[in-house]
């Protein structure tokens, strides 16, 4: 790939990171700030922080990854440089916080707003709030640990003995990067893989099927009793942010699945498909999260209009209901 090639990719990839940076930063200082003044941090606003945080982060070691290859600076001298290591590790384990807070976020409203019958359930509900905030404690540590063994990646050179046509052997060398040899390399990425996809699906996706079901049979109840519309609304904006949610999540693993799909079948597919695939899952999950929160959105509608947003107070509310 030519210089001027990488340069482009580069510029490109300014324009996106800078909107996911700015809409997130945006959504973690507001939310810091009204936690505050609200009188300390409630559940979802260490969730919304998290998922706010963990997106600066990986749009900027995305960047800074596509600006290594850009300097040809990855690797020098035989020697795989602390910036690769660093951006490697603060993209994975960015991006494992920001998937783990996604699922404990489902998991707090659907305990919220789901009944349930069996006593472990009724009790987990009872303490939801300091079950997540230790759970989602644990998974911040946890996700920088896990990834902490991109720090030893190292080059490793290996020689190929090519057998010609004029019954000769050339010799050609393949690079690649391993990790230390204390490391068992198939262990330690079935072990992060699975942290990465299959466990907080595990989560997601049932959390959030049990929300439609709910509110399905909430709007049946609704449509007997004629009750009052503002409970219909709070689910059903709990509901859609959790279902869409999930479903940016999966729509990011299956843009990254064609860069994996095309290595297996040796087709020419950019590293950067992953780094839109990213950039996709950054802006989206921010701009539901600020579109789903009344005061992220009227905040933003007031800094953007510079107007103070219409008094709805009186009104039948329509996905702005905040569950805490």
């Amino acid at each position: 790939m030519s210089l001027s090639s990488q340069g482009l990719q580069l510029g490109g990839t300014i324009i996106p990171v800078c909107i996911g940076v700015q809409l997130n930063a945006f959504n973690y200082i507001q939310t810091v700030l009204h936690q505050q003044r609200e009188g300390g941090m409630q559940t979802v606003g260490w969730l919304i922080s998290s998922i706010s945080l963990s997106n600066i982060v990986v749009e900027l070691s995305c960047f800074w990854l596509v600006a290594l290859v850009w300097m040809n600076m990855i690797i020098i001298n035989e020697v795989v440089q602390p910036g690769l290591k660093a951006s490697l590790f603060f993209w994975l384990g960015s991006c494992c916080v920001s998937f783990w807070s996604i699922a404990w976020l489902s998991l707090f409203y659907c305990m919220k707003v789901v009944s349930f019958t069996t006593t472990f359930f009724r009790a987990l509900k009872r303490n939801i709030s300091s079950v997540i905030n230790k759970a989602l404690l644990i998974s911040v540590l946890g996700s920088y640990i896990l990834f902490s063994p991109f720090f030893t990646l190292q080059l490793q050179i290996d020689m190929l003995n090519v057998p010609s046509t004029t019954n000769t052997t050339n010799i050609s060398y393949s690079a690649n990067l391993v990790f230390a040899s204390w490391i068992n390399v198939d262990l330690y990425t079935m072990l992060f893989l699975c942290f990465l996809i299959p466990l907080p699906l595990m989560i997601m996706l049932p959390t959030s099927l049990r929300l439609v079901v709910h509110l399905c049979k909430h709007v049946m109840a609704l449509h007997q009793n004629q009750t009052q519309c503002q409970s219909l609304d709070s689910y059903l904006r709990v509901c859609k942010l959790t279902v869409s949610l999930v479903g940016i999540y999966l729509t990011t693993l299956i843009i990254m699945s064609f860069y994996f799909i095309s290595e297996l079948i040796q087709s020419n597919v950019s590293y950067h498909i992953i780094i839109c695939s990213c950039t996709f899952y950054c802006i989206m999950s921010g701009a539901l999260l600020t579109a789903s929160n009344k005061f992220l959105k009227e905040k933003l509608l007031k800094i953007l209009c510079c107007k103070e947003p219409p008094d709805t107070s009186g009104k039948c509310q329509t996905a702005d209901t905040e569950v805490t």
